[in-house]
């Protein structure tokens, strides 16, 4: 229950937060284009319409982002076909889109940055409860706050865009493989598998983070060959079995989500990807500045976005710094903090071992930062959001484990001898410094205690073995 609370408090903050700048955030075109897609929703009670064709706008993106804003538009009694779609061709003509129709009203853009910020609001939620399993409880609070108070997660928050549906599937997909690690039912491996589809019907990458955990389904398979006990190689073939299922439910669970791909699942996915690639490889080429030639650059790329123009800890940084006249340097302060996070996230998985949901957890993690990474071929601002949540992980076993150190540590005991507590003051003794001298302990001399036993005569020969 105290968990449940924390949590809703966790998602008011953040929630309030993000619709604080609801009114002052700067307009992004893309926000046209999924406010535009809002009937989606509406759309599904007709699979094989002309909705679902292979169109520009159809495979452009997955569509549980638009199914959101739909649903966001229709609790907040807002039309589903609000404008038509942005015309990227004339961007520069700004005036052009709004004459056409394209640019939303003040109330349609409104709701729809209120859906994101309410998504948004969830992702910290379940950070809290993430981190609460990871670690303990001050591990989920300290990740939700720093999520909570990211300039990049409340810009997006704050923006009619989908970026934030994928952060809350990937951290409730990290729950579910919490959850599944510790307790391998086929309920569990299902939802784990559902989870991963609707991460691929929202933005794709999810999709792939089924294979890694088929990669350790077979590890299982593979090591429950070779050892004896009987029980223990049962088990591992249970878990290893319903891992290696995982690409087959994840694509079932996309396929579903997905009309488009009803007609020619394959060859529609295959579609999809491609037309991602060379989407993101086409951004780079319009805006050289934004282009990405290799993983190295990715890296940098990253490290500039959010080691230094998005950070948690540059608020703070800049408070002390009006506060008391210093010059302190944020730069790297967030990265610094998550990778020491990381190694104590390695040092859990060694501890609780490769069966552990805490291995589980973290083999995810690692597999959507690389896809991130390998994958990052236009430096958008909204691509870095994963990684956000990725830091903040991290971040949340920092704090956590830190906690469970310190909480071992008598701090009490520490300062009585250094200072006198408020709660002893007055009593006898309490001045550390001069502590009453005892009086030396004398012992008193024992008596020795004479023999009985008569003293042996001289000449008396005690008898031998060879008498």
């Amino acid at each position: 229950m105290v968990d449940v609370v924390l949590a809703a408090l966790m998602f008011t903050l953040s929630f309030n937060l993000n619709v604080d700048k609801v009114d002052v955030t700067p307009f992004h075109p893309d926000e046209s284009r999924w406010l535009n897609r809002s009937f989606y929703i509406e759309e599904l009670l007709d699979p094989f319409g002309e909705t679902w064709q292979d169109y520009y706008l159809t495979r452009g993106q997955p569509p549980l982002g638009s199914y959101m804003m739909g649903i966001g538009q229709l609790v907040q009694d807002r039309p589903l076909r609000p404008n038509i779609a942005w015309d990227f061709f004339f961007d520069r003509e700004r005036g052009w889109n709004e004459t056409a129709g394209a640019m939303p009203s003040a109330e349609d853009l409104r709701a729809g940055r209120r859906t994101s910020g309410f998504v948004g609001a969830l992702v910290v939620a379940a950070v809290y409860l993430l981190g609460r399993l990871l670690t303990n409880r001050i591990g989920g609070l300290a990740g939700a706050f720093f999520l909570a108070y990211h300039p990049l997660h409340i810009h997006i928050g704050s923006q009619a865009l989908s970026d934030q549906l994928l952060n809350l599937l990937l951290t409730l997909t990290f729950l579910a493989a919490f959850r599944f690690a510790g307790r391998p039912t086929w309920g569990w491996a299902i939802a784990l598998g559902v989870l991963f589809g609707l991460g691929g019907a929202a933005k794709l990458s999810p999709l792939l983070l089924s294979l890694p955990a088929a990669v350790l389904g077979l590890y299982f398979l593979v090591a429950s060959s070779v050892l004896e006990r009987a029980r223990r190689r049962t088990g591992l073939k249970r878990i290893g079995l319903k891992l290696m299922v995982q690409p087959a439910i994840a694509f079932v669970a996309f396929v579903v989500a997905y009309p488009y791909l009803w007609v020619a699942p394959l060859q529609h996915t295959y579609n999809l990807f491609k037309f991602r690639v060379d989407e993101m490889e086409a951004q780079g080429l319009v805006n050289d500045r934004n282009r990405v030639e290799n993983s190295w650059i990715a890296l940098d790329r990253i490290g500039n976005r959010i080691g230094e123009q998005w950070q948690t800890s540059a608020g703070p940084v800049s408070a002390l710094n009006e506060r008391y006249d210093l010059t302190l340097d944020p730069f790297g302060l967030d990265p610094m903090l998550a990778m020491i996070g990381l190694v104590l996230f390695g040092v859990l998985v060694l501890r609780h071992g490769i069966r552990s949901s805490h291995t589980f957890v973290l083999l995810l993690v690692l597999a959507e930062s690389c896809a991130i990474v390998l994958g990052l071929r236009s430096d958008l601002y909204r691509y870095q959001l994963p990684l956000v949540l990725v830091e903040t992980i991290c971040i949340s076993v920092l704090a956590g484990v830190a906690w469970r150190a310190l909480a071992t540590f008598d701090a009490f005991k520490w300062l009585r001898g250094y200072v006198v507590l408020p709660s002893e003051a007055g009593k006898v003794g309490a001045d550390p410094l001069h502590e009453p001298i005892e009086p030396p302990v004398t012992r008193k001399r024992m008596a020795r205690a004479r023999s009985a036993v008569p003293p042996r005569q001289e000449g008396v020969q005690s008898p031998s073995w060879t008498s």
